[in-house]
């Protein structure tokens, strides 16, 4: 949904191939960032904030980035998603600046 919505975003916006190529890859990093922080605010969150019950997915049995690779290692996978994101991000002026905050809002969330 986030790749579908920044891409539409960039066709209506006329963007060219790199530009398409750069949104592409920050929609993608961001995408998983979002899986992966929600992953982890299902161990570690605050129910009252989520608004539901934390430790569901381990209850469920589903694979997830914690349970994969341990809390701390997930929010650092998270962080470098992120960060890598930005990156890709570089090759546009400041009007790619909600962009960025979306981004960093992503790792900073905690519902």
């Amino acid at each position: 949904m986030i790749e579908a919505s920044v891409i539409v975003g960039a066709l209506f916006g006329d963007a060219d191939k790199v530009a398409l190529t750069a949104l592409r890859s920050y929609a993608k990093l961001i995408g998983l960032a979002f899986h992966v922080v929600d992953d982890i605010l299902n161990v570690s969150g605050n129910p009252a904030r989520l608004g539901k019950a934390v430790g569901t997915d381990s209850v469920k049995g589903k694979n997830t980035f914690p349970g994969l690779l341990g809390l701390e290692k997930a929010r650092i996978y998270a962080q470098d998603l992120v960060q890598n994101a930005l990156i890709a991000l570089k090759i546009f002026d400041t009007q790619a600046d909600p962009l960025r905050a979306i981004a960093t809002y992503i790792t900073e969330r905690d519902h």
